[in-house]
């Protein structure tokens, strides 16, 4: 990405950006609004899913959220080229991963953490 000027997310999201996003994933952009709330950001809904196009650090950022609130995914894009950018979802992985390992640990303290962290390497899995 180029540095042009300071964006909200770091990224400027255009709604032509967002509309080829859309294409280019869901082979459709029908009912893409911009957010009201959110600068850079638009949504739209299929059915029990809404998918989420903005503007994140140094990426464009496509999420898919279950209405309910089950479950989601999510991909990061380079915003130059609109390919996938791997080292970012790779990095997202881990920071979910740090996040969950850093919760067992607040909830169970360190000393059982540890104990059950010893028990899997002794077992080889």
């Amino acid at each position: 990405m180029t540095k042009k000027e300071q964006h909200p997310g770091g990224v400027k999201l255009t709604a032509k950006t967002a509309r080829t996003l859309a294409m280019q994933e869901f082979g459709t952009a029908r009912g893409l609004t911009k957010s009201t709330s959110f600068v850079g950001a638009y949504f739209m809904e299929f059915g029990n899913l809404r998918i989420e196009i903005c503007a994140d650090a140094a990426c464009i950022a496509v999420r898919v959220v279950l209405a309910h609130g089950t479950g989601s995914s999510v991909k990061y894009f380079d915003p130059d080229t609109l390919q996938e950018n791997f080292k970012a979802i790779d990095k997202h992985r881990e920071d979910e991963d740090r996040a969950i390992i850093s919760d067992w640990v607040n909830l169970n303290g360190p000393e059982y953490c540890r104990k059950q962290v010893e028990a899997i390497w002794k077992q080889g899995g």
